[in-house]
């Protein structure tokens, strides 16, 4: 079975949105930050960051407070996670994106760039056993040194071959990740899932 994602960017965009904005209105107390994805170019008001020519067309750029800011790279058959720190991108990225087993199905790959310390990716990473059975690990990595370590947890949906297609967090505890997968293969419909973590994504629940 292979996940496949004809309406990415229009459904899961608007529900997700639309889904976000039902649950900050009921917690009440917590306002969702802008978003940080910007195709190749930083956030709007934010300043420029430099050597953006250097990345990929589609990277998602954020810039953070001050001098820092994060990208998240998709070229080719690789994913990279980059940090500016004092006008020089470093690469960052955790141990398990740099395999070349992961899931390459745009926009997953997703990232949170919270602030210039923390950020999250989560991301899914193609398993095969002895049989030559095909699966799926789901991954969370999260830092909050600006990327000089990272944890890395499981993430578990509940489907063998959904990914994560989208991630947001509202503070550094709560936060929403959206994944889909495809049922059957060729038209089979998609089935898409929201998740909630109350404790920084460490543990998963599913709203819907």
């Amino acid at each position: 079975m292979t996940p496949r994602f004809p309406r990415l960017i229009a459904a899961v965009t608007l529900g997700f949105g639309l889904l976000l904005a039902g649950c900050s209105a009921a917690g009440g107390s917590r306002t969702a930050p802008p978003s940080v994805s910007a195709p190749a170019r930083s956030s709007p008001g934010t300043g420029a960051a430099p050597g953006l020519g250097r990345f990929a067309p589609g990277t998602d750029i954020r810039v953070t407070a001050g001098e820092s800011a994060w990208a998240l790279e998709r070229d080719g058959t690789k994913v990279r996670v980059w940090r500016l720190e004092q006008g020089a991108w470093r690469d960052v990225t955790p141990k398990s994106l740099r395999s070349t087993a992961v899931v390459l199905y745009p926009p997953s790959p997703v990232a949170w760039f919270a602030d210039a310390d923390h950020a999250y990716v989560a991301f899914s990473v193609q398993t095969t056993d002895s049989q030559g059975a095909v699966d799926y690990r789901k991954v969370l990595a999260r830092t909050s040194d600006g990327g000089s370590t990272w944890t890395e947890e499981a993430l578990n949906t509940g489907a063998n071959y959904d990914v994560p297609v989208s991630l947001f967090f509202e503070d550094a505890e709560h936060g929403f990740l959206l994944t889909t997968y495809n049922t059957g293969g060729g038209d089979s419909p998609e089935v898409e899932k929201l998740f909630t973590t109350a404790d920084g994504g460490a543990t998963w629940k599913l709203v819907a």
